[in-house]
């Protein structure tokens, strides 16, 4: 949170975040990073989160390299 790198190594990622009233709402902003042929490929989501509740969010990175020439 607040633009801090999490230490998780898996392909799963868990973001607990302070106690939330249920119903609700808040907001963050996730941003997922991989590297492919050796560049950043960066994807950014805003997620609502609501109290008492879970939420998913998933990245989808293509497998597929970039085309060059």
């Amino acid at each position: 949170m607040d633009g801090r790198l999490t230490t998780s190594t898996g392909e799963r990622r868990v973001l607990l975040t302070p106690a939330i009233p249920v119903g609700q709402d808040y907001f963050y902003t996730l941003q997922a990073e991989v590297i492919r042929d050796g560049r950043p490929v960066v994807q950014e989501q805003t997620i609502t989160v609501r109290g008492g509740e879970t939420t998913t969010a998933p990245f989808t990175f293509s497998s597929q390299g970039v085309a060059s020439r």
